[in-house]
């Protein structure tokens, strides 16, 4: 399951004396930043506005997507740990078979636009899980014989599914965070990252800076 953690965002404080420079005002106040990051689009004061992430659950198809804003900053999880126990599991059920793919891959979930064209799209859907679930089977029966083999998993990495989870510290600012929701938060976004941008929007919430995104 996606999951996002803020683990600490600039205080308040910060931006608004950014804010105070320019205008030489003792004081400023958030309706202050927001007329003059939203309409008169003086956006540099934002970059003052850092915000750190904890994103999990996430497949190395979202993190591609992620890695494309690039004025952000990204420590993913170590590959050669999460392939370690993954094969811990399949060993640990001496059969590659018995592994629940579906507690260690991701899998798009239904959207009725990806699959419009289809006469039955839910029966189309159901079938397509269902050869990507074996496909994954698959990897794990590979990843398992290679492990027996002693194949190293830089080497492994080369057959990793882009469904595989993986999970990511991120420390954006606010001025690239707006333009990161702009494209990510929309209809036309690839679905995972999307969910992403929402979950990130809501964790939000509780801070001074939604009132600014």
């Amino acid at each position: 399951m996606i999951s996002i953690e803020l683990l600490h965002y600039t205080p308040k404080e910060v931006l608004l004396t950014a804010i105070s420079q320019p205008y030489k005002k003792e004081s400023s106040d958030l309706n202050l930043a927001n007329k003059i990051i939203n309409v008169l689009k003086h956006e540099s004061v934002a970059e003052h506005v850092q915000m750190n992430f904890l994103i999990k659950g996430v497949s190395r198809l979202e993190l591609q997507e992620h890695m494309r804003h690039r004025i952000s900053s990204t420590t993913c999880e170590s590959t050669r740990y999460t392939l370690q126990h993954l094969y811990e599991k399949i060993s640990e059920t001496k059969d590659w078979r018995k592994v629940n793919v579906f507690d260690y891959f991701n899998f798009p979930e239904y959207r009725e636009e990806d699959w419009s064209e289809f006469k039955n799209p839910a029966s189309e859907y159901e079938n397509f899980i269902g050869e990507l679930s074996h496909i994954y089977q698959e990897f794990c029966f590979y990843l398992y014989a290679w492990k027996e083999r002693k194949i190293k998993n830089d080497v492994i990495k080369y057959a990793l599914p882009e469904g595989y989870p993986t999970q990511f510290v991120w420390s954006i600012n606010l001025r690239s965070l707006k333009n990161f929701l702009n494209l990510r938060d929309s209809k036309s976004a690839h679905q995972e990252i999307a969910h992403v941008a929402k979950l990130i929007k809501e964790s939000l919430k509780d801070t001074y800076i939604f009132e600014l995104i």
